[in-house]
């Protein structure tokens, strides 16, 4: 669905797709895989390979240089004189920018109190979470593993760093407003995140024009059987110790 609707923008010359003129350059994939952001790590080289193999494939089925300089220098300049938030702000404030995508990560959710995963205070590195789990390496805490072979502690997992964001004690950023004014403005095209923390529903994004890349806390189906639950009584389960568990298989 990505692909489509990036294929659909370059389609209509967007400059706001890559701003790059050859993607052979090291500093792009550098910047992809950065572990210090929260999105690279050991990710990053799939990041990499995933993002090559797009462009030299030609998945988009449209030129590299279409993808990478659909516009000149002096087009760009006419639409984004200004390379900043001020800039961007006055464009959409003069009615210049009309079609917004928004891409968002963990940062958008810091301020609440949120932890991200990679940052030096992140869940990764923070040591009383270490200390709270001290036989799981700090990235095992939400891998499929240790979901399958110790749901006990999976759930004390959950309980611990996930609970309080379904309860309330975290609320949505001046961010995730921001991006519900764009929607109320009619220039939200698409929200695409890789948040679970679902603080986009909290703030009334229509659920049409949200893709949440890694799913939601208020989602709840069946590894096995794919069947959905209520997440009220998952929660409920998670918070009184219970390991929640399928009533279909």
């Amino acid at each position: 669905q990505f692909l489509d609707e990036l294929k659909n923008y370059i389609e209509l010359k967007s400059p706001f797709v890559f701003e790059v003129d050859d993607f052979s350059g090291d500093s792009v994939i550098e910047s992809i895989g950065d572990d210090e952001s929260g999105s690279g790590g050991d990710n990053g080289y799939m990041v990499e390979e995933y993002v090559r193999s797009v462009v030299q494939n030609n998945v988009l089925g449209v030129p590299t240089t279409e993808i990478f300089c659909p516009f000149s220098e002096q087009e760009r300049m006419d639409i984004l004189p200004e390379v900043s938030l001020k800039g961007i702000a006055s464009q959409i404030a003069n009615g210049k920018i009309k079609n917004i995508v928004v891409l968002c990560g963990a940062g958008i959710s810091t301020n609440a109190g949120l932890l991200d995963f990679r940052s030096k205070g992140g869940i990764y590195n923070d040591p009383n979470i270490a200390a709270k789990f001290p036989h799981l390496n700090p990235q095992e805490l939400f891998s499929v593993d240790t979901f399958t072979r110790e749901p006990a502690v999976f759930t004390k997992i959950l309980k611990e760093l996930r609970l309080p964001v379904i309860r309330g004690t975290y609320q949505p950023t001046l961010c995730h407003h921001f991006i519900k004014l764009l929607d109320d403005k009619g220039i939200l095209q698409r929200d695409y995140t890789q948040n679970i923390d679902g603080f986009e529903r909290v703030v009334g994004i229509p659920t049409e024009k949200l893709i949440e890349a890694h799913g939601s806390l208020q989602e709840i189906s069946c590894f096995t059987c794919h069947m959905s639950a209520s997440s009220d009584q998952y929660w409920k389960d998670v918070e009184s110790d219970v390991v929640p568990c399928c009533s279909q298989c």
